[in-house]
């Protein structure tokens, strides 16, 4: 035990163990409970490529030649190494992306090929059943949401009572993260729903003068 404990305090050894680990994901887990994770992984720009805290030194190293497929359920080899994988790994073929719970979700997003891009459709209720998706400070929030910032976004709204559906095309800089991202989703579901609050209201006034 003492040696392995004398291990975890050199901090080259504890970056080549976390940059070895086969989920990408638990280095978050243990920067939360020891500080020694937390600074080892501050430190290090490969850990922090590792996950999706930083972006690849170049766009050449993702091979963004343009696979098969032209949309979400066909064959796009890149399309693992440029989005974020929470964003595309519950791609199904009847659904898109449920994100970041299937079951509490109202938003869905859709990859293509060609255009490289993303679809993302929004459902009439809240964006999901708690505040999990959007607290200040989760580790998530941080993460960069795409390798390349060069991805068309559209924005679509659906079933929303009384107002028609409306798409957007959303821009973001390089280095935008997931939380950027939801952020500016929220943003704009936030005016469409006082779309609907407004009308509601003034169909409610015609009804009382009727």
């Amino acid at each position: 035990m003492a040696a392995a404990l004398a291990v975890l305090d050199v901090p080259e050894l504890l970056r080549h163990i976390l940059l070895h680990l086969e989920d990408w994901q638990e280095p978050f887990v243990l920067q939360r409970v020891n500080q020694r994770f937390e600074a080892t992984i501050a430190g290090s720009l490969q850990l922090r490529r590792m996950m999706w805290l930083a972006p690849k030194p170049s766009s050449k190293d993702l091979n963004l030649k343009v696979g098969k497929g032209l949309e979400f359920w066909m064959e796009d080899p890149p399309r693992d190494r440029i989005y974020n994988p929470l964003l595309i790994r519950q791609v199904h073929v009847n659904s898109g992306v449920r994100w970041p719970e299937g079951d509490k979700c109202r938003l869905y997003m859709y990859t293509s090929a060609e255009p490289r891009g993303i679809s993302i459709n929004v459902f009439h209720g809240r964006l999901v059943d708690d505040s999990m998706i959007f607290r200040r400070g989760s580790s998530w929030r941080r993460m960069l949401w795409a390798q390349i910032s060069a991805v068309r976004i559209s924005l679509s709204f659906h079933s929303f009572p009384k107002v028609p559906l409306h798409s957007r095309y959303l821009e973001f800089s390089d280095g935008a993260t997931i939380g950027d991202l939801m952020d500016h989703i929220q943003r704009h579901l936030d005016v469409a729903q006082e779309k609907v609050r407004a009308r509601r209201q003034a169909a409610r006034k015609v009804q009382k003068r009727d």
